[in-house]
C-alpha cells in the first residue's frame, strides 16, 4: 500500500532526506526506499539525489474532501452527502459497484488518488498516475428502464466541458460518444456502467477520468493522442481540488436536467462542441465498418453518419475515427 504520510511530505516539491522521511513515517531508511519504489510504480516522477534525498519535481496537489466540498453548491451537498476519498483502489467504478452491492448508494461519490486497474470503454485500460489525474465515480439511481439512458455519456461529457469552461479553460471539444478533447487530443474520458433491471429500477455508475498533469512517461503508455489540463492552460494554475468539485457540481446539474428531459435539451450544445462535425470518419461497430460524414447526433444521442450515397444512418455504439487525409 502507498503511505499517505510520505505523499503529504513529498507533495511540496522539496528535497527530503531518507532520514527525515524515515523519522516522519517511523520506519527505517530501507523501508523508505521501498515506499519510494511504490510511488514510482504508481507513476510518480520522483528524483533521488545523493546527499539531498528525494523530491517530486514541482510537487503536486493532494486531493482533499474539505477543499473539494468547499466548491459544492447546496444542491450537490444535498445530493452527494458522502464521499469515499481513497489513496489507491483498483478502479473507482469497481469500488462503486461494491458499494451498490452492499446497500443503498444513490449519490455516493468515489474519488481516488490512484487506480491500479483503471478501465475505459470496451475493456481498454485507463492510465491515471498518482497525483496526475482526477478519477471519480458517481452512483445514480434511475426508475424507468434503461431506454432513458440514450445519450447519457454525451450529457456527462457536456458536464465536464461546462466545468472546464467555468474555470476559464476554453476550446474544449467533444468526440462521440465519450471523449473530451482539445484539438483532437484526449483530455478526459467517460465510462457508464449499469446494474439492475433493464426494464425497471436500476443503478448507473458514472466514471470520469481527467488528465490533470501527466508524467513524461505517459507518452510511452498511452497509445492515442492525449493532453492534460496543466499543459493546455499553464497560466490558469487550475486547482486539482477546485476542478474536481466543479466537475461534480456540473455533473449533478446535468443529471437533474437529463432526468427531466433526456438528451433532448443537450443536443444544441453538443453540436456546437462536436469535434467530428462535418468530417469524413470511419465507424467500427461490433460487426461492421461504416464510412461517412458526421452530421451530429439525434435527440437521443445517436451518431448521424451520411454515406457517400446520400443515406443518413444512425448508430448508438461504435468506435469513431477520423479518416486520414489522402496523400
Amino acid at each position: 500500500m502507498i503511505n499517505y504520510k510520505i505523499l503529504q511530505l513529498l507533495s511540496d516539491g522539496k528535497f527530503h532526506s531518507g532520514q527525515e522521511i524515515g523519522s516522519h513515517l517511523g520506519v527505517t531508511r530501507a523501508a523508505v526506499w521501498k515506499h519510494v519504489q511504490k510511488l514510482r510504480s504508481a507513476g510518480v516522477e520522483l528524483a533521488a539525489v545523493r546527499g539531498r534525498g528525494y523530491r517530486i519535481e514541482n510537487g503536486f496537489e493532494l486531493l482533499s474532501i474539505k477543499k473539494i466540498t468547499s466548491c459544492f453548491s447546496p444542491l450537490t451537498n444535498k445530493v452527494c452527502p458522502t464521499i469515499d476519498l481513497l489513496i489507491v483502489t483498483d478502479s473507482t467504478n469497481t469500488h462503486a459497484r461494491r458499494k451498490v452491492n452492499s446497500g443503498p448508494s444513490h449519490g455516493k461519490l468515489i474519488i481516488t488518488e490512484y487506480q491500479t486497474a483503471g478501465r475505459g470503454r470496451r475493456g481498454k485500460k485507463w492510465f491515471s498516475p498518482l497525483g496526475g489525474a482526477i478519477t471519480l465515480s458517481l452512483v445514480w439511481y434511475f426508475e424507468r428502464g434503461t431506454q432513458i439512458l440514450d445519450g447519457l455519456s454525451l450529457a456527462v461529457g457536456i458536464a465536464v466541458r461546462r466545468a472546464l469552461s467555468e474555470l476559464g479553460c476554453g476550446g474544449v471539444q467533444l468526440k462521440w460518444p465519450n471523449d473530451v478533447q482539445i484539438e483532437k487530443k484526449k483530455i478526459a474520458g467517460i465510462l457508464i456502467e449499469m446494474m439492475g433491471d433493464p426494464l425497471g429500477e436500476f443503478t448507473v455508475i458514472i466514471g470520469i477520468g481527467i488528465n490533470y498533469k501527466l508524467p513524461q512517461a505517459s507518452d510511452e503508455i498511452i497509445s492515442q493522442a492525449h493532453t492534460d489540463v496543466a499543459s493546455e492552460w499553464p497560466k490558469k494554475e487550475v486547482s486539482r481540488n477546485v476542478l474536481c468539485g466543479t466537475i461534480i457540481n456540473q455533473l449533478i446539474i446535468a443529471l437533474m436536467e437529463f432526468e427531466r428531459r433526456g438528451f433532448h435539451s443537450f443536443v444544441d450544445e453538443w453540436q456546437q462542441a462536436d469535434a467530428m462535425m462535418g468530417q469524413i470518419c470511419t465507424l467500427n461497430t461490433v460487426t461492421e465498418t461504416h464510412l461517412g460524414r458526421v452530421m451530429g447526433v439525434t435527440h437521443r444521442g445517436a451518431l448521424k453518419l451520411l454515406s457517400s450515397g446520400g443515406e443518413e444512418q444512425h448508430f448508438v455504439g461504435g468506435e469513431l475515427t477520423l479518416r486520414p487525409a489522402r496523400q
